[in-house]
């Protein structure tokens, strides 16, 4: 790729945008520019915020008319397979201690859907692919210690009750039970997504 971008907007973490490009006007926010204006940027990058979305359609749409003639829309996000042994280990363990289950993991995307959905929104040539990345844990607490440093605890409203210790416990248990490997660790799957598409 030879073109150039010069104005460009970043959604995600300012010190990610920082760390990354240099020599260009980039503004970094979290979701929407304040002021988003039609035709304003050459590239937009969405780096690990759309899994956090409740309307990635219609996020999307913004997006595209954000881009100038020619602009490129990029991004990157957790897939449905992300901590799928956590969301089962905290189901199970919910319906044993209270006869149900809360929403307790962010609903994600799944792979295919990821070009479909820049093909429906607007954008040419969508292109999606994706990354399994195994992580592991000592323990439980390990695992969601680190995603409250990754901000990426629940953010939906479905699951307001907190998990009671014994369900917690018994969360602990189910987990270490079926994803632990040889090494006694706790297996982390997390599905990362990496997506684009064109402003014709």
């Amino acid at each position: 790729m030879t073109q150039r971008f010069e104005n460009i907007l970043f959604l995600g973490h300012e010190f990610a945008a920082r760390s990354m490009f240099h020599a260009c006007d980039i503004e970094s926010v979290a979701f929407l520019p304040a002021r988003a204006q039609p035709q304003s940027y050459d590239l937009i990058i969405s780096f690990f915020q759309l899994h956090q979305a409740n309307d990635v359609p219609g996020l999307l749409r913004q997006y595209h008319a954000m881009l100038r003639k020619n602009g490129l829309f990029m991004a990157c996000c957790f897939g449905e397979n992300t901590l799928h042994e956590l969301r089962e280990a905290l189901m199970q363990a919910e319906v044993l201690t209270r006869g149900g289950a809360a929403q307790r993991t962010l609903p994600m995307i799944g792979l295919r859907d990821a070009a479909a959905l820049l093909q429906h929104t607007g954008f040419d040539g969508p292109v999606a692919d994706g990354e399994t990345v195994q992580a592991s844990y000592p323990r439980l607490f390990s695992l969601l210690h680190d995603l409250r440093g990754m901000a990426e605890t629940n953010l939906t409203s479905g699951a307001r009750q907190p998990l009671s210790r014994r369900a917690l416990a018994e969360a602990c248990k189910g987990y270490a039970e079926k994803y632990s490997n040889k090494n006694n660790q706790l297996q982390a799957t997390f599905d990362v997504l990496f997506w684009h598409g064109w402003r014709a």
